[in-house]
């Protein structure tokens, strides 16, 4: 089974609500997601930013924990079967060469060392296979201790 994987913000809680873009009727390109979706003064678009690669989430999250965005390491696996299915979600997988036509070099630069993965629509908590705080035990090597909501 495949995964996808999501870096959460504080006030995502997917096991109960699902994921949603920020602004989903926003209009903004693929590239101009990419380039500034995680800068603080960017309002937000129609996609949903998440990686193929948990050490690629991983990694953003660190630097979030650093700026001090958050307190740890939260992450969403989403059953990316469930996704392929839906007729009422798209995806855009930058590593495919017809999109990457479609982005600036910046933009490919930054999807290539995040294996991103956008997605555009509502992924209902039923996709999402669980919600976890992350912590590296070695180099290659996650530990994913499951987060419960009462």
């Amino acid at each position: 089974m495949a995964f996808l994987y999501r870096l959460l913000r504080d006030d995502e809680v997917p096991t109960v609500h699902g994921l949603s873009a920020k602004k989903p009727l926003a209009g903004y390109t693929l590239s101009q997601h990419i380039e500034n979706g995680s800068q603080p003064a960017f309002p937000g678009s129609q996609y949903i930013s998440c990686s193929s690669e948990l050490h690629a989430v991983y990694r953003l999250g660190q630097d979030s924990v650093r700026s001090g965005h958050s307190k740890y390491i939260r992450v969403c696996v989403i059953n990316k079967a469930s996704l392929d299915c839906d007729p009422n979600v798209l995806m855009f997988d930058p590593q495919d060469p017809v999109i990457d036509t479609l982005l600036t070099p910046k933009a490919r630069r930054f999807t290539k060392r995040q294996k991103e993965v956008l997605v555009v629509g509502t992924i209902p908590p039923a996709y999402i296979v669980g919600d976890y705080i992350v912590t590296k035990k070695s180099t290659k090597t996650y530990e994913l201790s499951p987060i419960t909501y009462y």
